[in-house]
């Protein structure tokens, strides 16, 4: 590899490049549609829905990669739920990564055959494939990496040929370009920290041992590029420190993903030759070949690289080790260096293959030399394409049809109600939520029910819903369903009768269970002064009205609570005999589902129970409220603010009593309540 002036790329180096970047794309455009799945889903479900002006101040999960997370907030926003539009940032990024790459490696090998290998190789990376087509921020922050060591090859490559070498430092927009991008990357990943320290590392070393004295010049392009490091580390205080608090902070660490330290070292390199990890030690041995040819020629850039590459791992290695990190984190914080490494091992590469034509071309021919690279160029290509074909393409194809359960769920009646657990909280808040809320509203609103569906959720971890048979009849048990009042008198658990349900419409991991319409009895709706005289207040509750419309915000009459307060009548349907029969000769059974709408004031507080009279007490049986995770955003009401918030209950049926109640209200408040 010369050591000339970069010269021009050739023609049929340009065609190359344009063939690895049309490939590559290609590669990542299959499937690219497919449903969100796994991390990428909760990214969106759960953050990219919550107001832009939220997202920085929420870190429940690590999942939450800030910067990234804003960017597909804005399009599901503007655009909808469309997987190929929210995975496009990613996939730009992907695309520009492989171009970069080559220019990089143009730059530093002066070799335009093994700049297209380097591209070429992630081009083919599983690595590289999945998180060019997976909603995260991870190929983000690689680019981010990536431009910015190339502005500093260029910059180090160009002073080994410069008397002066501050006149090719960073220009003040430049400056300014490289703190946004800092920024950028610690705001998606606080990780990326690592990548700033290891560029301050550089710096302060070129400062000590070239460059001594030039410390207090600020107009020396190294002083300007630490000041800029700074003033990006206080960037990262302000977000995770001042906008996220401890307790978030606490809870987003409790929830990280983890690596066993023992294995640290094996994953990384995991994270940048999939799918080779079958020749790791060989990659592993060409990278420091890569490396000492480097210092050969050009020790900047030798030491550049070596900062950048291998101080983050071994400073997060050794700070585990002396028990200074309270968790090992997950190998693929390190992903954004696999650029750098495999520009390393393609050096080194190339290297062995110069030296082996010098010494084995007379013998048997440079030809049968030059084969050597096609060999592994082809050996290569087959790896990357077996695991296409039996592992990633399929594994797209394969996933979820949630699109077809948004569609299921879209296509119900106007009155339809869902009915579902928590543990499928993330899939349908993401995909059907919507829906399913504005059936919740019309049927607020009008005070009429149509058909009811229960909703089975089963993944790898187990069902919510159990099917058993107990004293010849067949049962369902409701798992994960949000209890709120538990009776000492009776099994803590939610059974519905199986002979409830029509036959089951699946959808991938969902089950959508119809309840017979024969079944399904509507109650009055407390809307007007007629269906208002059955109710009367406890002896301790404070006073309640039913005002009209206009004296609240909503549209419809309300009871207005002045401080915490309850209400009771007793239920009109006979249940315990007139309940409905599900066959001849089962027993009668019923469950009581109610509506309210609540607003800010009354809010959690607020509840529609049924209950029994014991000793002039009035005893709730078991209670469960349904779709808290969906009605609103998962992590409160507070998130999106609304002036109502819609609550279902569900009771079980024969109880005497109905309950409705207002709880910590605060003194001088108003609470109201509608569509009961």
């Amino acid at each position: 590899m010369s050591s000339s002036y970069p010269p021009p790329i050739s023609k049929p180096i340009r065609s190359g490049l344009l063939i690895i970047l049309f490939l590559g794309t290609a590669i990542r455009l299959v499937g690219i549609d497919a449903p969100l799945y796994g991390d990428e889903l909760a990214t969106t479900s759960l953050w990219a829905q919550m107001p832009l002006l939220e997202i920085p101040s929420h870190y429940e999960y690590p999942n939450n990669h800030i910067f990234h997370t804003l960017l597909v907030a804005v399009i599901l926003k503007v655009f909808g739920l469309h997987p190929f539009l929210l995975r496009l940032p990613v996939l730009v990024c992907g695309v520009a990564s492989l171009a970069l790459a080559f220019f990089t490696a143009h730059r530093i090998t002066r070799n335009g055959t093994a700049a297209l290998a380097v591209s070429f190789l992630l081009a083919v990376s599983g690595g590289h494939i999945f998180y060019s087509t997976n909603a995260r921020g991870y190929m983000l922050i690689l680019l981010i990496a990536q431009l910015l060591v190339h502005r500093l090859v260029i910059w180090f490559d160009e002073a080994e040929f410069s008397i002066d070498v501050s006149s090719d430092g960073f220009s003040l927009k430049e400056l300014l370009l490289c703190g946004v991008l800092l920024m950028m990357g610690t705001w998606t990943l606080p990780t990326f920290a690592l990548f700033e320290a290891s560029l301050g590392v550089f710096f302060i070393g070129l400062l000590i041992f070239q460059h001594r004295g030039r410390w207090t010049g600020f107009s020396f392009p190294h002083t300007q590029v630490l000041a800029v490091l700074l003033l990006c580390l206080g960037g990262l205080y302000i977000q995770y420190y001042v906008f996220i608090s401890p307790e978030m902070r606490e809870l987003a660490l409790s929830n990280s993903a983890q690596t066993d330290l023992t294995r640290l070292h094996t994953e990384i390199l995991g994270e940048w030759i999939r799918p080779f990890e079958s020749v790791g030690v060989i990659f592993m041995f060409l990278a420091v070949v890569g490396l000492y040819v480097l210092l050969q020629l050009n020790p900047i850039l030798f030491y550049l690289i070596v900062c950048v590459l291998v101080l983050p791992p071994v400073g997060i290695y050794t700070v585990c080790l002396l028990g200074l990190a309270p968790v090992t984190p997950h190998a693929r914080i390190f992903f954004y260096l696999q650029p750098v490494f495999i520009l390393c091992v393609v050096v080194g590469t190339f290297t062995l293959i110069y030296r082996l034509e010098a010494r084995l071309g007379a013998k048997w021919g440079k030809a049968s030399v030059k084969i050597l690279p096609w060999a592994l160029a082809v050996s290569l290509t087959i790896f990357s394409v077996t695991e296409l074909a039996q592992v990633t393409w399929p594994e797209r194809f394969a996933r979820q049809p949630l699109d077809r359960v948004a569609t299921f769920v879209e296509k119900l009646g106007p009155n339809d109600l869902v009915l579902l657990s928590t543990r499928s909280h993330v899939e349908f808040y993401l995909y059907g939520a919507g829906e399913m809320q504005k059936r919740v509203e019309r049927i607020l609103d009008e005070g009429k029910l149509d058909d009811i569906y229960f909703v089975q959720y089963e993944d790898r971890g187990g069902s919510d819903t159990e099917k058993f048979r107990k004293e010849g009849v067949d049962y369902l048990r409701l798992n994960d369903y949000y209890q709120i009042v538990a009776s000492e008198n009776e099994p803590a658990e939610l059974l519905l009768p199986a002979a409830l349900f029509e036959p089951a419409t699946r959808i991938g991991n969902f089950s959508f269970r119809k309840v017979k319409r024969g079944v399904i009895e509507n109650g009055p709706a407390l809307r007007s002064p007629a269906t208002w005289r059955r109710w009367r207040q406890t002896a301790d509750s404070a006073k309640v009205t039913l005002v009209p419309p206009e004296m609240h915000r909503g549209d419809l009459p309300a009871l207005e609570f002045n401080g915490p307060g309850s209400l009771v009548a007793e239920t009109e349907l006979a249940r315990s005999e007139a309940g409905p029969e599900l066959k001849e000769g089962s027993p009668a059974f019923a469950i009581n589902i109610n509506l309210m709408s609540a607003d800010r004031e009354a809010g959690a507080g607020a509840s529609y129970l049924h209950a029994v009279e014991r000793d002039g007490k009035y005893v709730s049986g078991n209670a469960w409220a349904v779709n808290e995770w969906v009605l609103d955003h998962p992590y409160g009401p507070g998130i999106h603010n609304r002036p109502w918030r819609a609550r279902i209950f569900l009771t079980a049926g024969n109880q005497p009593v109905e309950i409705i109640r207002a709880q910590g209200i605060e003194p001088g408040t108003f609470a109201h309540l509608r569509g009961i």
